[in-house]
């Protein structure tokens, strides 16, 4: 079992949304479902750490957002949230 660094702590999507700070690090493709049905946002910043990429390695093919930045799409499945890109 990996352990998390000082500070860190796991929890569950209902307990991070309740944060002051969120990091969202999950697959692309598992993005929508991973913010779908949480508590509204209550201007927490969520932090965008994820890959816009579908696929596994070797097969790897850009996320299509539209007109949309990745972070914009994200925005839009969290909100009420401050929305800031990490890379």
């Amino acid at each position: 079992m990996r352990k998390l660094g000082p500070g860190a702590t796991a929890a569950t999507r209902e307990e991070a949304v309740a944060c002051e700070m969120v990091l969202l690090a999950v697959p692309w493709d598992t993005v929508p479902k991973t913010l779908a049905s949480l508590p509204a946002w209550k201007n927490q910043i969520l932090l965008d750490g994820v890959n816009p990429f579908h696929g596994k390695a070797g097969s790897f093919l850009p996320a299509n957002v539209g007109n949309l930045s990745t972070s914009q799409f994200v925005a839009g499945l969290a909100p009420g949230a401050r929305v800031v890109k990490s890379v």
